[in-house]
């Protein structure tokens, strides 16, 4: 099991005590259903992949970047019908980044 701390960052924490952090979403997520949404993709994502720390890094930077493109000019929550439709568009968006999308890694607990 791993732990997702939905917000903006999110943050992603694994047994081992590994941490990851991402970046992705804006306060829009705040909406009724959002929560809801980022557990459906982690757990499909679980299912296709097997790894929950991989499967909660990856379901939250999707559900964070359709929250960026849903919520464009938005400053309250969007609706579930706009971040399904922005979620269409994030699968088929190609990453242009060479390392994941991932803002940080925090050292596990007990480094320095």
């Amino acid at each position: 099991a791993s732990v997702l701390l939905k917000g903006v960052p999110t943050v992603i924490a694994s047994p081992t005590g590994e941490r990851l952090v991402s970046c992705a979403g804006t306060p829009v997520l705040a909406a009724a259903g959002s929560g809801d949404l980022l557990s459906g993709i982690s757990g499909t994502l679980l299912a296709q992949i097997g790894d929950a720390h991989t499967a909660g890094a990856c379901a939250a930077w999707v559900h964070g970047r359709a929250a960026e493109i849903a919520g464009r000019g938005y400053v309250r929550g969007v609706t579930f019908a706009s971040l399904d439709l922005a979620l269409r568009r994030v699968w088929n968006e190609p990453l242009r980044v060479s390392e994941p999308p991932v803002l940080a890694e925090l050292p596990a607990v007990g480094e320095r």
